[in-house]
């Protein structure tokens, strides 16, 4: 490194290093995750727009027939009713989308906030340049990854036998049935969900550590500082994701000429909070913190010491 903090390496080596190493960091953690996410999209789906309500809150928000009941029950009957591959489902193009859509998301975010006037000796920024280096860094990777990420919702929600055989036969059979518009499917809610939670997760995690430093509590930038800035990143992403995560998982899912078909994004959020109300934008924020929590310090840990080996500044 020069003495000002700034990598010895030139610019567009920087930016590549930085993309292979997110890539690195953002993969390691799906063989620990997959199986929350698995849980999380069964729980998301669980009683869609369920015409016949029980009279509780809960059967109103999951149907009166649940199969799963709560994230330990939903691991363990998929353990009985699939096995452990059931828990494994769409892991190939979940590793293609954090490859991708992951990589290019914590990539980009350092370019962003140089573009916006980042002091490269202090590692400066106003927080809400922050938030709009994440969002657009985020808008990008998610835009890009999109047909990684239906086929990996599609291939979650199965729970017999997947009319996908596998990642490519999956690709090929959306393409074939639906056009590029089914790998498409989804684009605008995964837009806009990647621009709120790569929002928060760069500009918190980023924002924190560097509070956490200033005020002394941790003396160095160190692994210390990398877990508190990503334990309490993890936080403010389940909460603010939650909502637009349904959705989009929703729409991802859906099939032409269903019942639980949707025309808009707009559409599937009214149609979720008229039938199952309020609380059914929020199906799944258990699973969805206990996978964004793990995978958010397991990442930034990951690749705060990859960056360190390769002599890049640290976030």
């Amino acid at each position: 490194d020069k003495a000002d903090g700034s990598s010895a390496h030139h610019p567009v080596t920087q930016v590549v290093l930085k993309f292979v190493l997110a890539a690195v960091s953002c993969s390691a953690p799906l063989p620990i995750v997959n199986p929350i996410e698995v849980v999380k999209i069964r729980l998301q789906l669980q009683g869609e727009l369920a015409p016949e309500k029980g009279r509780s809150a809960v059967a109103r928000i999951y149907g009166s027939q649940r199969t799963y009941r709560g994230t330990l029950h939903s691991v363990v009957h998929i353990l009985r009713t699939e096995g452990a591959r059931g828990l494994y489902r769409g892991l190939v193009p979940a590793a293609l989308r954090e490859s991708s859509y992951a990589a290019i998301r914590l990539a980009l975010y350092d370019p962003f906030k140089t573009l916006l006037g980042e002091d490269p000796a202090t590692k400066q920024l106003p927080l809400w340049k922050k938030i709009i280096a994440g969002a657009s860094a985020g808008s990008i990777g998610a835009a890009i990854a999109t047909p990684t990420d239906v086929l990996k919702v599609r291939m979650q929600a199965a729970t017999g036998d997947s009319p996908y055989r596998s990642t490519l036969s999956g690709f090929r059979t959306i393409w074939r049935t639906e056009g590029i518009a089914g790998l498409y499917k989804g684009v605008v809610p995964t837009t806009q969900r990647a621009a709120v939670l790569s929002a928060t997760m760069l500009s918190s995690y980023d924002h924190t550590k560097h509070y956490i430093l200033q005020k002394g509590w941790i003396a160095q930038d160190n692994v210390y500082a990398h877990l508190g800035a990503a334990m309490t990143t993890g936080i403010w992403m389940s909460l603010v994701s939650s909502p637009i995560d349904v959705v989009k998982t929703r729409i991802m899912n859906s099939r032409p000429g269903t019942a639980q078909s949707y025309n808009s994004m707009l559409d599937c959020l009214y149609k979720t909070a008229r039938t199952e109300g309020i609380l059914g934008l929020y199906k799944g924020v258990v699973p969805t913190y206990m996978r964004l929590g793990p995978h958010t310090v397991m990442a930034f840990v990951i690749y705060e010491q990859l960056r360190q080996w390769c002599n890049l500044p640290p976030v």
